[in-house]
C-alpha cells in the first residue's frame, strides 16, 4: 500500500510540474505548450509505471504457480495487482510496443481496443489477432484459499469478442474465435477454425449438408414438364379472369 500511495503522489507531483511548465511556455508557443505537456506527461507516466510494475517481480517473468493465499509469493503477486499499468494508445499499432515493454509476447499486426491483462508475462499473442473492447485475459484464480496461475496462449488470427473473458491455462489455436460476452473456462483448448460462445463457452456446431439430399432434375424432360405446367397455370388464370365480374359494371343475372 505504501508503494501504491508513493507512486500516485509522485505522478500527481509530475502532473503539477508539467502543468506549470505548460503555463509558463504558453506565452511563447501558445496551445502547443499545453499539448506538448499533456503528451509528455502521458509518455513519462506510462514508462515510469512500467518500470515500477516490472520491478515488483525483480524484472523476471512470472511462472505458473499453485500455493496458499498465506504464502509469501502470493503477497508479492498481490502487490503486482495494485500497480497494474495499462498500455496507452488503444486501437492503434503503438499499443503493441508498450505491451512488449510490459513483458507480453505479442506478434505482429495486433488490434487491441482495450484488453485487460493482469499477468502480462504469462500471456502470448500470435500474429493478426483482434482483442475487442472490455476483454480480459486473466492468468490467475483464487479457489478455496489457494492461488493458481497459468499461461494463456492465443495463436495466429484469433479473435476475442467484446467483454469476453479468458481464464488461465487456456490455449486458442489458429483462426479460433471467442464470441462477445463469452467466458472461456480455465484449461480449455480451442481447436483451429472453431467458434466458442456462452458462459461457460462451448463450441458452436456448424450445420452440415444433408448427404441424402437429391438435386432437382435439370434435363430436357424436366424443362418440358415445367413449361407445360406453366402454360396450364396461365390458361387457368385466364379462364377465371373471363368469368370474373368487372369492377364498376352491373352484373346481369
Amino acid at each position: 500500500m505504501a508503494l501504491f500511495l508513493a507512486l500516485r503522489w509522485f505522478l500527481l507531483y509530475a502532473a503539477t510540474l508539467a502543468g506549470a511548465v505548460a503555463v509558463s511556455a504558453h506565452g511563447y508557443i501558445g496551445v502547443l505548450a499545453v499539448s506538448a505537456a499533456m503528451l509528455g506527461f502521458m509518455l513519462f507516466s506510462t514508462l515510469f509505471t512500467i518500470v515500477v510494475e516490472r520491478s515488483v517481480m525483480a524484472f523476471r517473468p512470472l511462472k505458473p504457480e499453485y500455493c496458499s493465499i498465506y504464502d509469501h509469493y502470493f503477497w508479492q503477486h498481490e502487490r503486482l495487482w495494485k500497480l497494474l499499468t495499462g498500455a496507452p494508445f488503444g486501437g492503434t499499432p503503438f499499443k503493441s510496443m508498450f505491451m512488449r515493454l510490459l513483458g507480453t509476447k505479442v506478434g505482429t499486426r495486433l488490434y487491441d481496443a482495450g484488453c485487460g491483462i493482469p499477468e502480462k508475462t504469462l500471456v502470448t499473442i500470435g500474429n493478426d489477432c483482434a482483442l475487442n473492447e472490455g476483454t480480459v485475459l486473466q492468468g490467475h484464480s483464487l479457489e478455496d484459499g489457494t492461488f493458481k496461475s497459468g499461461r494463456i496462449v492465443l495463436g495466429d488470427r484469433c479473435t476475442v469478442g467484446v467483454e469476453a473473458f479468458v481464464h488461465y491455462g487456456v490455449t486458442m489455436h489458429d483462426d479460433s474465435t471467442l464470441a462477445a460476452d463469452a467466458f472461456l473456462m480455465k484449461g480449455e483448448e480451442v481447436a483451429e477454425n472453431t467458434t466458442y460462445v456462452g458462459n461457460p463457452a462451448r463450441e458452436v456446431s456448424t450445420p452440415q449438408a444433408d448427404p441424402q439430399s437429391v438435386p432437382l432434375p435439370g434435363g430436357p424432360r424436366h424443362r418440358a414438364l415445367t413449361a407445360s405446367a406453366g402454360r396450364f397455370l396461365a390458361a387457368t388464370r385466364a379462364g377465371h379472369g373471363a368469368h370474373a365480374p368487372r369492377r364498376g359494371k352491373a352484373v346481369r343475372i
